[in-house]
């Protein structure tokens, strides 16, 4: 009996060992950032190393178990410590991801206390979650309120003598590494209750990862009962990306309409799909693959030659999202920039039809600003010293142009009041605004809505519309 056991517990490790080998040699690794690519590539051998060690001790001692009469004790001794050995492990790889699991169900310091999937929406927050969102760049304060919305509590009735401006928009207008105060939300509320006699509610809806498809679905489930006056979509480069990955999972009516883009526990990125799934999930895993982010991100972001930047880029926007400013020729990725400007239109329908009046806000991400803000830019691909394409901001704003919708490209904002390293406008390591980059773009809108545009600013606005009115007018002949 004892035998019989043995052999079937050796089997079963046998199992495992073949399992991990099969999942590092079928691991195709596709990724359009440095340390994801170099983390991957560590894996794939590490899951071919593990799984040849388990299969081929287990193999040997099954080998040793039934022919043990041909071989001498000595080498069934050693044999079965290296097998016990590894049986050990993979007995304390188990506990410990469960204590892994236990210690993190109960944990405050992470994004699952205050995120949660979603049947319209993908993901929200958690109404009435307090949690900490702590990095080795910020430690921050969390506390959603009973709306859902990581901001100070409102009533949906919008009180007398009372505009009301909504804030759409990702992570950027979610405040991501900044306490709420210092969100370009709040401090837009404050410039305008400052200088303006009327009072101002400035309210912000922005969840990380957002876009204007679940922006709009927002918007017409939930926005509209605020009773916005002004409804502001702040529209990230990466939001072409996120239309494309959302829209793939919609739920249609029988209209063809889109009603929702149900969402699951939990974000699936390349590391935790297809046939790498189960092994990333892993806790331990997770917690080796940050540990090692924050190696590359903090400690050695310039240690690997340039070269791989280029040599690990996609030409999906699934897997490289910021293709859309790396790559010259912009008509590859034609049909998913019309996607997204479908979705500005019909957040800028729905407005119209409940009388609100509607603004695009662009901005710019860090590496289109200058050559020095994020310094960890390397690891997706970007060289330091180079400014990189706006272009894709000019699309936006000629299709706002075009389409009658009230546009601010706030990239100037963000050149002038950049000054690395005596003044950075985003985290050095993280691509988010800091709390000077807020400043930045609540200054912007501020100018905007008030009409108080320094002269610079405002010559530099009218001289951009003439060109864009120009380019339309030649295209359109």
């Amino acid at each position: 009996m004892k035998k019989i056991l043995q052999k079937t517990f050796t089997l079963l490790i046998l199992l495992i060992g073949l399992f991990l080998f099969f999942k590092g040699f079928t691991f195709s690794i596709e990724v359009g950032t440095k340390s994801a690519y170099i983390f991957l590539l560590i894996l794939k051998w590490l899951l071919l190393i593990v799984g040849i060690a388990i299969t081929v001790s287990s193999l040997i001692f099954l080998f040793f178990t039934i022919n043990v009469e041909r071989f001498i004790s000595r080498k069934k001794k050693i044999l079965h410590n290296i097998f016990i050995l590894f049986s050990t492990f993979i007995i304390l790889f188990i506990f410990l991801e469960i204590g892994l699991h236990v210690f993190d169900y109960f944990s405050s310091s992470k994004t699952s206390a205050y995120i949660q999937p979603d049947l319209v929406l993908h993901h929200s927050f958690i109404p009435e979650a307090s949690a900490r969102f702590i990095n080795p760049e910020w430690n921050v304060a969390y506390d959603i309120n009973s709306l859902g919305l990581r901001d100070y509590q409102y009533p949906l009735k919008k009180p007398e003598n009372t505009a009301r401006i909504l804030m759409l928009g990702d992570s950027f207008i979610e405040g991501y590494g900044v306490e709420l105060h210092q969100s370009v939300s709040k401090l837009l509320e404050v410039k305008l209750n400052n200088d303006i006699p009327q009072r101002y509610e400035v309210i912000s809806t922005g969840v990380s990862s957002y876009s204007p498809l679940l922006e709009y679905l927002y918007l017409k489930n939930n926005g509209v009962t605020f009773q916005p006056d002004v409804v502001i979509l702040n529209l990230d480069i990466l939001d072409i990306e996120n239309d494309l990955a959302y829209e793939n999972n919609a739920v249609y009516d029988s209209n063809g309409e889109i009603t929702a883009i149900p969402g699951v526990r939990g974000e699936k990125s390349i590391i935790q799909s297809g046939a790498i799934g189960l092994i990333s999930s892993s806790k331990i895993i997770q917690r080796l693959k940050n540990i090692f982010d924050s190696i590359m991100f903090y400690k050695l972001p310039h240690l690997f030659d340039k070269k791989l930047n280029h040599a690990i880029t996609s030409k999906s926007l699934l897997i490289d999202p910021y293709l859309v400013s790396r790559d010259d020729n912009l008509t590859l990725y034609e049909n998913d920039i019309k996607r997204t400007e479908k979705y500005i239109q019909k957040i800028a329908q729905l407005c119209k039809e409940n009388n609100i009046r509607f603004i695009l806000h662009i901005f710019p991400r860090p590496h289109q600003v200058n050559g020095l803000e994020w310094q960890s830019r390397t690891l997706n691909g970007f060289d330091i010293g180079t400014t990189y394409s706006t272009e894709i901001l000019t699309i936006f704003e000629q299709f706002a142009l075009q389409e009658d919708i009230e546009v601010i490209d706030s990239l100037d904002y963000f050149r002038e009041n950049s000054n690395p390293p005596k003044n950075k406008l985003f985290f050095e390591h993280d691509y988010h605004w800091n709390e000077h980059g807020h400043e930045t773009a609540a200054t912007a809108l501020y100018n905007y809505l008030t009409k108080k545009a320094p002269e610079k600013y405002a010559a530099q606005e009218k001289e951009r519309y003439k060109n864009l009115n120009n380019e339309l007018n030649n295209y359109e002949e």
